[in-house]
């Protein structure tokens, strides 16, 4: 907040003698002026008998204690600076061009008192191009003085912002794989105008991002499986981490886009992903899992897609990513048989065993630790640990497995989703995450599940502190959707 200034800012008016009525206006003027903190410098309580009153003009217009001078424009004003008239002796106070184009231009306020006939206001030909304030309209003669206070206290209506960072982006040096980040930025760019434009950019983007991560997560044969395997594992995965980034940021413009794109292009990307963890010819089965950082990989990017879905409320799109069928594909060409999303989560043997000896510690999962450590800014931890336990209860209304490696750094057994299911309107916008249309169905599923074995334990790491809580105690089953 600006201070209130102690000392009274100083103007000048310069008007024209034209009549009494506009004499009286203009001093009326004045004294609101003086009402607000102005210090108004007017000839009719400042020029005495005996002055000169173009003397006393010049010097107040030069004078750098006067802030502003007002130049009260009506129609006598403006023809007789047009026709350079006046002289001792006549009741008007002209700037002249010749004045006016020696002091800074900023100093004077033109300031419309009269129009003619046909509405124009009245001007003089050397301030025609000079942005002016109108105060002949009852109608904008409020809005018209407050902007002129803002100008004379130097508080205008729009403030100029302070200068900003050159965009980083524009001077880095991105690699030329990186293609990624030009796409987004065109879809940023594209969408905001077309927003049907978003499909053809994700399915432009998701192919490169697939020609990225193969190109790029080869790993050489090594003489000791394990350690050295294991290393290669863990550093590939950090050089791709700016394509996971890049990734995180597309489906962010996905889940918040108006328009839906055709899920079947995320769930193409999925489905050929699983291709890049086939082992390379000549490599023999004991090298399969040199692309176990492709597993890594693939099930963190679901991970994160069902985050972010879950974090922004697209609940259609989580419906999607839970229930369609993936039709993964492999190196052998074998006709591909409809999958849950369940397939997109395996065990990493020598990426864990590395993990452990590198960081000298006995961790739960190391695969867990390091989806923590490699956390994206803009999805916290809840969120993601979140995402992990919903796939694994979904899958297990269906009768599938997904395990939920993170589950360990939830501090709390509770999820809101489920939490406010009790409200039906929260119902009606969740349902597609349970693939479900009506209370019954949900209500059934559940039945169904807690007569199952499985659902009558927790279940986690040996160990841990704390496990897996079964789906059917967190959702109260007679309660769904009892709540407005």
């Amino acid at each position: 907040m600006s201070q209130v200034p102690q000392t009274p800012p100083k103007v000048f008016i310069s008007y024209s003698w034209s009549n009494q009525d506009h004499i009286n206006w203009v001093i009326n003027l004045a004294k609101r002026l003086r009402s607000d903190f102005v210090e108004v410098i007017i000839d009719k309580w400042h020029l005495k008998e005996g002055h000169d009153k173009y003397h006393f003009m010049e010097q107040m217009v030069n004078d750098p204690t006067i802030f502003r001078v007002l130049m009260i424009l009506d129609q006598q004003y403006a023809e007789k600076a047009n026709e350079r008239r006046g002289g001792a002796g006549t009741e008007t106070q002209i700037i002249s061009a010749e004045i006016y184009n020696k002091i800074r231009q900023e100093k004077f306020i033109p300031i419309i008192a009269q129009r003619d006939d046909e509405g124009n206001p009245f001007i003089p030909t050397y301030l025609k191009t000079i942005i002016y304030r109108d105060l002949s309209s009852d109608e904008t003669f409020e809005d018209e003085y407050d902007e002129i206070l803002r100008n004379i206290f130097q508080q205008p209506t729009y403030v100029m912002p302070q200068l900003g960072k050159p965009p980083a982006h524009l001077f880095e040096e991105l690699p030329n794989d990186f293609r990624t980040s030009a796409i987004l930025r065109k879809i940023d760019t594209v969408t905001s105008k077309n927003p049907s434009m978003l499909g053809v950019l994700t399915r432009d983007f998701l192919e490169e991002l697939y020609s990225l991560l193969s190109n790029s997560g080869i790993i050489e044969k090594p003489s000791k499986i394990y350690m050295e395997l294991g290393k290669q594992l863990y550093d590939n995965i950090q050089v791709c981490l700016p394509l996971r980034d890049d990734y995180i940021k597309l489906v962010d413009y996905i889940s918040k886009s108006p328009v839906a794109i055709d899920f079947d292009i995320i769930a193409g990307f999925f489905e050929k992903l699983t291709l890049l963890k086939d082992s390379q010819d000549g490599c023999g089965s004991s090298f399969a899992e040199a692309f176990s950082n492709f597993v890594f990989m693939y099930q963190e990017l679901f991970l994160y897609t069902v985050a972010i879905a879950l974090k922004n409320e697209n609940y259609i799109l989580l419906g999607d990513l839970f229930h369609s069928k993936y039709f993964f594909q492999d190196k052998y060409e074998r006709e591909a048989q409809p999958q849950p999303f369940t397939e997109l989560n395996r065990p990493i043997s020598a990426f864990d065993a590395y993990i452990r000896k590198t960081f000298n510690s006995n961790f739960i999962s190391p695969r867990a630790e390091i989806i923590i450590r490699r956390l994206h800014p803009n999805v916290s931890r809840v969120t993601l640990v979140t995402a992990d336990l919903l796939c694994h209860y979904i899958a297990s209304l269906s009768g599938h497995h997904w395990f939920p490696w993170t589950y360990i750094y939830l501090e709390r057994s509770r999820i809101a989703l489920f939490d406010r299911l009790i409200s039906k309107r929260y119902f009606d916008k969740v349902k597609p995450v349970f693939n479900v249309s009506t209370i019954d169905e949900l209500k059934a599923k559940l039945s169904e599940l807690s007569s199952r074995p499985s659902e009558q334990r927790s279940y986690g790491y040996s160990g841990a502190w704390n496990s897996v809580v079964p789906l059917t105690r967190l959702i109260n089953v007679e309660g769904i959707a009892k709540e407005r």
